[in-house]
């Protein structure tokens, strides 16, 4: 903000404050041409709770253009729903879904705004409230939307091609539900080299029936003695050296996903580098961050024993939408219902 600005809008908000009205309509008069095309978030945001206070529409229609802030398109929103909210969905498309917290939600619920739910379906938002049902037979596996633009933007950060190839071929040849990353599950036990946990934990995944993937990197792969026998059928590939072997992991995810079968990744490894530059910079829920967190399987290792903590699961936690009836997951698990 100029130094210009500071003023103005001190005295906005005190007045505000006051509840002066009379004087904040002159300070505008007399500022009608700054406050007419200010960007500012802070002045703009203050000059709306005015035009809230006053009900004054032809103030309040001037400042949506130059809306930045999510809580000034909320304020909005709620203030047309008391009269007529004839305009709140072009109001609410405006709004980065990725911005949208559980409060918001949960304001959106308790005011009834259930109409501005479908904009929302398949986004990985949560709601602060309790949940009514723990998971539903509606539920569905959602697919990945721009899936080939995040293919495309790990393939181009492998430098050697041929071994790229190579592990695309060996994937490709593999059918598999799960993607085990190998190097995390491996080094989980005192960053020493357990052999014997990644074969534990392949055991209890084989068990309850999945069809896990194991990808490792190379030097790995030569330091476990008789590999194949001690994977006992369980598929693996094998990543080039001097690549990070993460980039192999979520290719293998993203491969099979876009193949249409529902794929977990077993890992405790939250891989926020690589979400940044999937998603171009922006540490935000995108949708790719979303999924990767929902198909994600962690597990524990105490002192050699294994326990897998996340159950696996053939549907999306996120918001879905069947059949008239909006399931919003909650902060702390389960499903809200909401009736359209």
């Amino acid at each position: 903000m100029s130094s210009a600005l500071r003023p103005l809008q001190k005295q906005l908000h005190d007045l505000l404050e006051k509840t002066d009205y009379a004087n904040i309509a002159r300070l505008i008069e007399s500022n009608q041409c700054l406050l007419s095309s200010t960007t500012d978030k802070g002045l703009v945001s203050l000059l709306l709770r005015y035009a809230i206070a006053t009900e004054d529409d032809v103030l309040m229609v001037s400042l949506v253009p130059r809306f930045t802030a999510k809580r000034d398109f909320f304020l909005v929103i709620e203030y047309n729903q008391k009269r007529t909210g004839q305009r709140n969905v072009e109001l609410f498309q405006r709004i980065n879904p990725e911005l949208i917290e559980p409060r918001d939600i949960k304001m959106i619920v308790e005011n009834g705004l259930n109409y501005l739910l479908p904009l929302l379906d398949n986004k990985f938002v949560k709601v602060d409230l309790p949940p009514t049902i723990d998971t539903s037979p509606a539920l569905q596996f959602k697919p990945l939307l721009n899936i080939d633009s995040y293919i495309a933007k790990l393939t181009n950060k492998i430098q050697k091609k041929k071994e790229l190839t190579k592990f695309i071929e060996c994937i490709n040849a593999t059918n598999y539900d799960i993607v085990v990353d190998a190097g995390n599950v491996l080094h989980s036990r005192d960053g020493q080299l357990r052999p014997e946990d990644l074969f534990q934990l392949l055991g209890q995944l084989t068990a309850m029936g999945s069809r896990p993937l194991v990808v490792i990197f190379y030097r790995r792969a030569q330091d476990i003695h008789d590999l194949d026998r001690k994977l006992n059928g369980v598929e693996y590939c094998i990543t080039p050296g001097q690549e990070n072997d993460d980039y192999f992991v979520l290719l293998a995810y993203l491969l099979n996903l876009k193949k249409g079968v529902i794929t977990h990744n077993v890992t405790n490894d939250e891989y926020q580098d690589h979400n940044l530059f999937l998603n171009d910079g922006a540490n935000v829920n995108s949708d790719f961050t979303g999924h990767m967190r929902d198909d994600q399987i962690k597990y524990t290792n105490t002192y050699g024993r294994i326990a897998i903590t996340t159950p696996i699961k053939n549907y999306s936690n996120c918001l879905q939408i069947n059949d008239g009836i909006a399931y919003i997951p909650t902060t702390t698990g389960g499903f809200i219902r909401v009736n359209l």
